[in-house]
């Protein structure tokens, strides 16, 4: 009869249960909810609201930091980017936020080298986390 560990080494997809423990190791949670709970004060009705107008506020300005990285005018990227820094840090979605403060940083720099590279990483962010709130949160 074969142990855990032998089932795991032979077994490349996993079980069930051990392919979703593996996944939670390799993708954490696109939010940090202590951050969302400091934000929210414990309510979780806030917490709520908080997330949906993140959500709704975060479609726009990802609209105007792509027009602004595709005109390449560095101002209105560095606006855009610190806006939307901001909404991610007061929900918890501090990975997100970190891309957008170095695309911030750049613009400030007066450098968009890796513009396209951190807006595509920001929407891939936003995709993660639009659909971890809708899961968790029913929104």
């Amino acid at each position: 009869m074969p142990t855990a560990g032998n089932a795991e080494d032979r077994d490349v997809g996993g079980t069930e249960a051990a392919g979703a423990h593996t996944m939670t190791e390799q993708a954490p949670t696109p939010l940090d909810r202590s951050e969302l709970e400091r934000s929210s004060l414990g309510d979780r009705e806030f917490e709520r609201e908080l997330l949906a107008e993140f959500l709704s506020g975060s479609q726009g300005t990802l609209e105007a930091l792509s027009a602004a990285v595709a005109a390449r005018d560095a101002q209105q990227v560095r606006h855009a980017a610190h806006s939307l820094k901001g909404g991610c840090w007061t929900v918890g979605a501090r990975v997100m936020g970190t891309s957008c403060e170095e695309l911030e940083l750049e613009a400030r720099a007066g450098a968009l080298d890796r513009a396209e590279a951190l807006l595509a990483s920001i929407n891939e962010h936003l995709s993660q986390l639009d659909a971890y709130i809708r899961q968790q949160w029913g929104l």
